[in-house]
């Protein structure tokens, strides 16, 4: 069967949801690092057979995601009768290497040595990726898998399309993977920015700033008592009921440092938007359109912005802060993202939300209309979580040790200034882990943040 004959075997089509529409149309590219002394060929074929498992579980999966454009959706094609696409392109789905160098300069032992560095996940090395950006009609695989055998070790590269699934789903598919789970109106957004004159995209013909990526390792012990003092703090000047989490904690402590090291070339009056994805399985009404259970696959995360100014999360100045003040900046930043999540928990929000989704005469435009008003690459900061995404999962490979779970979870090198993730963690939430934050800045911008003193009383 040619790519031409399968294509046209795809007949059935999974509905997708106006948030499949407006989410990031590109991949989410893992990586899991594991030691290894074990054969190879066990290892493929163990992995094979879970990966041909899991599409057999959720056979649109196995189809092709057709990408949309202006007035076109994108769709999720897929047949029950072709056995998965595994069989019919294993090349362009799953496959193997050896990493030797100079391709791939690191040993096991030297990654773990050094926290899986950011610098070291190449994602056009260590993920199957397609060679081009499908344009509008044009199809892709939604899940792909790499084995990378490294001296000492396997790095697992794998990707699944944001178009057909978030956070919470990949999450799920992780969890089938390993083999633990069981079969399975514009006016109203005024947070978004859709006046197209503002394009935060960056202008190819300028020339960019440098940037690159980073880990932050920071222990939970400091975390969980930096958040014991937040919230005597709120609790005494606002509500005996006053709560943030331990991830906005986290969060607020990072969107400060990385605003104290920006603050050099910004205004002290500019406005910061700290944009948190926020699941809202639990939150939607029975009988609310589209139905989506815990168990949904989709995406279904819809990003809210906290707003402070740089002179708020500074504290109006860029010589280092005591101990006692950083608790209130703590304090402050954590309380507004805290707000903006807490929006949500109203359902006639998350209708809203939704039907701007669905009304969107171009899907696309709600996803740039969200970034030109993060400004990201200028003062704003674009988070999401992956806590959960995969360090606490048996994968089962043979050889690999360690109750089979990942020595370390990575996300790509992609030096995006402004972007931030919460990197998976043994325990979630909770537990003695040290919290990981990968982090892309200006270059000029994280040398100045790795050089804060403040910064230094927190990092490993």
């Amino acid at each position: 069967m040619d790519k031409a004959q399968w294509m046209a075997s795809l007949t059935e089509v999974m509905p997708l949801t106006p948030l499949d529409f407006t989410a990031p149309q590109g991949y989410i590219p893992i990586i899991f690092g594991f030691p290894f002394q074990g054969s190879p060929e066990d290892a493929i074929s163990h992995l094979e057979r879970r990966l041909a498992r899991a599409l057999y579980q959720w056979p649109c999966l196995a189809g092709q995601f057709i990408a949309g454009g202006r007035g076109v959706s994108p769709k999720l094609i897929y047949s029950r009768s072709v056995l998965t696409n595994l069989d019919v392109f294993p090349v362009e789905v799953f496959d193997a290497q050896t990493l030797l160098r100079p391709t791939f300069p690191w040993t096991f032992e030297q990654l773990k040595e050094e926290h899986g560095p950011a610098i070291a996940m190449d994602k056009d090395i260590l993920c199957l990726l397609p060679p081009i950006v499908p344009g509008p009609g044009e199809g892709c695989h939604p899940v792909t898998l790499r084995v990378n055998f490294i001296e000492g070790g396997i790095l697992l590269g794998l990707s699944l399309h944001h178009g057909i699934m978030d956070g919470a789903g990949v999450a799920q598919f992780l969890e089938y993977l390993g083999g633990s789970a069981q079969t399975v109106n514009l006016d109203f957004m005024t947070d978004y920015n859709f006046d197209a004159s503002h394009d935060p995209t960056p202008n190819p013909s300028a020339p960019l700033p440098a940037a690159t990526c980073k880990i932050l390792a920071i222990p939970a012990s400091r975390i969980s008592s930096l958040r014991k003092e937040v919230l005597e703090l709120l609790r005494a000047s606002l509500d005996e009921n006053a709560f943030v989490s331990t991830t906005d904690i986290v969060c607020a402590l990072t969107w400060i440092f990385i605003t104290r090291a920006r603050s050099s070339r910004l205004e002290p009056n500019q406005v910061s938007h700290f944009a948190a994805a926020v699941n809202i399985r639990n939150k939607l009404e029975d009988g609310m359109e589209p139905p989506m259970g815990t168990d949904y696959l989709g995406n279904a995360f819809i990003r809210v912005l906290a707003n402070s100014t740089v002179g708020e999360l500074t504290g109006d100045t860029d010589a280092p802060v005591s101990e006692s003040d950083l608790v209130m900046l703590v304090a402050d930043a954590a309380y507004r993202i805290r707000t903006a999540i807490q929006t949500l928990d109203d359902p006639a929000q998350v209708r809203r939300h939704i039907a701007i989704a669905g009304a969107a005469e171009h899907p696309p435009s709600v996803d740039l209309a969200v970034r030109r008003a993060i400004d990201r690459g200028v003062a704003g900061v674009d988070a999401s979580s992956w806590i959960g995404l995969g360090a606490d999962v048996n994968f089962r490979i043979p050889g690999t040790g360690n109750g089979g779970k990942p020595a370390f979870v990575r996300r790509a090198y992609s030096p995006f200034p402004g972007a931030m993730s919460l990197m998976p963690r043994s325990g979630g939430t909770r537990g003695d882990a040290n919290w990981e934050i990968w982090l892309a800045l200006r270059e000029d911008d994280m040398e100045r943040l790795m050089g804060q003193e403040e910064m230094g009383r927190f990092l490993c």
